[in-house]
C-alpha cells in the first residue's frame, strides 16, 4: 500500500484548485487589461498619423506662402517675360534668337540660384509591353527652375543588385515640398512650369488645410 493519507491529498487538490481557480481569473482579466491597451495604442497610433499628416499639410502650406528668394523671382520672371516676347506674331527673327540666347542663359543662372523648393515627380515603375518588361527610373523636377533628374536605377550592394529609388539633389528634406506622383512622363511635366509662380504652386497647397486651418 502506499504510505499517502488520502484526507492530505483531497486537502492539497482544494487548495490547488482554489489557486489555479484564481489564477485563471487573474489571467482572463489580464487578457482583457491587454485588449483595451492593444485598442488604446491603435486608437493612439491613429492619432498620431493623422496629427503628422496635418502638421506636414500646414508646413508645404507655409513653405508655399514663404514662396522664393527674391533674386530667384526675378531672374524667373526675366525668363517668362523673355519667353512671352519671344512669342509675338510680330516679332523679327533677330530678337527672336536674341531672346532665345537670353532664356538659356537666365535659365542657367536661375538653376544655380534656386534650391528647389518644389518638386513634382514620378516613382519608378516597371513597364510591361508585349512579352517583355523593362524598369522605368523614377523622374523629378524642380517647378522653379526646370532642373530635373531621375533615380540612380540599379544599384549593386552586399553581391545583390537592387533598385534604388533615391535622387542625387531633388530628396526629401525640411524645405523642399514634393508631389511624388505629379510627372505623368519622363519628358516634363502635365503642365507649363513657366508661368507666374503663384499659379504653379497651388498644385502643392492640400485644400485640408483649410479645414484644418479652422479648427
Amino acid at each position: 500500500m502506499l504510505n499517502l493519507d488520502g484526507e492530505k491529498i483531497e486537502a492539497a487538490i482544494c487548495e490547488l484548485t482554489g489557486c489555479l481557480g484564481s489564477n485563471k481569473t487573474k489571467l482572463r482579466d489580464l487578457e482583457k487589461e491587454k485588449a483595451r491597451i492593444a485598442e488604446a495604442e491603435k486608437r493612439i497610433s491613429s492619432l498620431i498619423s493623422g496629427q503628422e499628416s496635418k502638421v506636414k499639410i500646414l508646413r508645404n502650406a507655409l513653405l508655399v506662402l514663404r514662396g522664393v528668394p527674391s533674386d530667384v523671382a526675378r531672374v524667373r520672371g526675366a525668363i517668362i517675360d523673355c519667353m512671352r516676347e519671344s512669342q509675338r506674331k510680330d516679332i523679327y527673327i533677330s530678337r527672336k534668337e536674341e531672346l532665345e540666347t537670353q532664356i538659356k542663359e537666365f535659365k542657367k543662372q536661375l538653376q544655380k540660384l534656386c534650391k528647389h523648393p518644389f518638386v513634382i515627380g514620378r516613382v519608378s515603375y516597371e513597364s510591361h509591353e508585349m512579352y517583355e518588361s523593362s524598369w522605368v527610373l523614377g523622374y523629378r523636377l524642380c517647378v522653379v527652375c526646370g532642373y530635373g533628374e531621375t533615380t540612380s536605377g540599379w544599384v549593386y550592394n552586399d553581391d545583390l543588385w537592387h533598385r534604388e529609388e533615391g535622387f542625387p539633389t531633388l530628396n526629401e528634406n525640411a524645405e523642399r515640398v514634393i508631389d511624388k506622383h505629379g510627372l505623368n512622363s519622363s519628358s516634363g511635366s502635365p503642365f507649363d512650369i513657366w508661368q507666374p509662380l503663384e499659379e504653379v504652386l497651388k498644385r502643392f497647397v492640400d485644400k485640408r488645410v483649410y479645414e484644418i486651418v479652422k479648427t
